[in-house]
């Protein structure tokens, strides 16, 4: 693929986040919650499975200090539990309360029914694949600065 496709791929994705932080912050703003705070949630879904800070911080990307504020705020609201680790009890822990679980599912169902509205009309079928793409494209890490680097990865077979 050439540079131009690659920089139209990453002006697209730009776009297309931004457009969708936007429809998600309609719909989470009558509950009290931003647009983050209800991928947090989301984040946290893993059916009774406690899900560690770290990982939610590393996916949202956020740092550890917004991942413990947007923690803290949830718990207080009563939407998220946390526990400390067994092994080492300075990683934390997130578990999804009954509440929050029936939050998170409303309003992940609400943009659902929202999206094809705005005209976002995107089959089950296809949005697998976008994000099974999205998924191989970020595991790639495509961040490495130094094309030089031995540790850079290969991409010719996206």
């Amino acid at each position: 693929m050439d540079g131009s496709r690659w920089a139209h791929l990453a002006q697209a994705l730009s776009l297309g986040s931004r457009a969708l932080r936007k429809r998600i912050t309609r719909l989470t703003r009558p509950y009290q919650l931003t647009d983050t705070e209800f991928l947090f949630l989301c984040c946290c879904r893993g059916e009774g499975v406690p899900v560690a800070q770290g990982q939610i911080g590393d996916s949202l990307g956020l740092s550890p200090a917004q991942v413990s504020g947007i923690a803290e705020k949830l718990r207080s609201s009563g939407l998220v539990t946390m526990k400390r680790g067994t092994a080492d009890r300075r990683k934390q822990f997130c578990i999804l309360t009954e509440q929050g679980e029936q939050l998170e599912h409303r309003l992940a169902d609400e943009l659902r029914v929202d999206l094809p509205k705005c005209g976002i009309r995107i089959g089950d079928v296809d949005l697998d694949h976008l994000l099974f793409l999205l998924d191989k494209l970020i595991a790639t890490k495509l961040t490495a600065t130094d094309p030089t680097s031995d540790t850079t990865s290969d991409t010719t077979d996206m």
